[in-house]
């Protein structure tokens, strides 16, 4: 009886490759390897050379599969992956660069705004500068038209009291203070030598008032001049400002928007890097399926080899390239039971 091992060897490449003439061809090779080589007769000679080229044919198709085609799905997939991966580096730069944008985006923006508020307390500033100004004016040409009025009470005939409070508050000569209410008592038409000696004392101090205040309206208003160019540079300022602002918001919504875009492209890099790694992890399966599988045909082939040889023989190398006599069909019938159909 052939070897219990090596015949089940052969007959898993035999079963495994041709279905149901695959099962004849076992059963019929169960008895022919049990004779010796050269007492066979012709059918189970022609059986022996065909089983011989079916476990030779699988063991081609084996090696072409392990090989050839999934040794070329491996390299694919490896070189895909490969350039997945790069992709994933590209994206992850890509985003990296957009997160700095966002960040420099942010900061400009921080920076404009601080500004803006810098240019508004400025503006405030000099507005304020400006109305206090104005308000010191209105405030020198009251005090310059009181003065002018006291001018034409000096003319009066009278005790002159609002005159006098004022030469007084304005720290007038005593003289004067002391001889003015006197001349203030007569008509105008009364008044001679000394009178007119103390009115023209008290016109000539009450002018130099009025000078007085005339030049520092006039300093006031020059000087208003200035406070209000300046408030008006200080308002242009502020709305550069405020359009650097506005520019800058709408920067950072532009970097943020990469930001996000940058993400979506790396998680698609990264689901591409999973689906060729799977893709890889299948046909590496199927690499290792196909070596198994040409493992288990070269067994065959080596312990047919063996098989065929007979009990007592010497193996002999086997050739697979002899195309194997007719035989009838028939015949077949008679040895195997079943007819080969496949």
């Amino acid at each position: 009886m052939a070897d219990t091992k090596e015949m089940q060897s052969v007959n898993n490449v035999l079963l495994g490759t041709q279905g149901t003439t695959g099962d004849m061809l076992s059963r019929g090779l169960e008895h022919a390897l049990q004779v010796p080589p050269q007492e066979r007769h012709a059918l189970q000679v022609e059986l022996v050379k065909m089983a011989a080229q079916v476990l030779s044919a699988a063991q081609s198709s084996a090696k072409l599969e392990a090989e050839v085609t999934c040794h070329r799905k491996v390299k694919e997939a490896e070189v895909e992956l490969e350039t997945r991966k790069a992709n994933v580096a590209s994206a992850t730069m890509a985003l990296e660069a957009a997160q700095v944008n966002a960040t420099e985006a942010t900061s400009s923006l921080d920076s404009s705004q601080e500004q803006l508020a810098l240019q508004d307390e400025e503006q405030k500033q000099a507005e304020a500068i400006d109305q206090e100004g104005a308000e010191e004016v209105v405030a020198c040409e009251k005090s310059k038209g009181e003065v002018v009025a006291l001018m034409e009470e000096m003319t009066l005939q009278g005790n002159g009291k609002v005159l006098f409070d004022y030469l007084r508050e304005a720290e007038a000569e005593p003289a004067l203070l002391s001889a003015l209410p006197s001349v203030l008592k007569k008509a105008p038409a009364e008044r001679e030598g000394f009178d007119d000696v103390v009115l023209a004392h008290l016109f000539s101090f009450v002018s130099g008032k009025v000078d007085y205040w005339t030049d520092k309206i006039e300093a006031l208003v020059a000087a208003k001049a200035g406070f209000r160019a300046e408030a008006l540079g200080a308002w242009a300022v502020k709305e550069v400002a405020g359009d650097r602002v506005q520019e800058a918001k709408e920067e950072l919504e532009t970097a943020e928007k990469a930001v996000e875009e940058a993400r979506q492209k790396l998680a698609v890099a990264n689901e591409a890097v999973q689906h060729v790694e799977d893709a890889l992890a299948q046909v590496c399966a199927e690499r290792s399926m196909a070596g198994d599988k040409l493992s288990k045909c070269t067994d065959a082939v080596e312990a047919f080899a063996k098989l065929e040889a007979g009990p007592k023989g010497v193996a002999a190398a086997m050739d697979v390239d002899e195309e194997p006599a007719a035989f009838s069909a028939a015949v077949l019938d008679i040895e195997m039971g079943t007819p080969i159909t496949a």
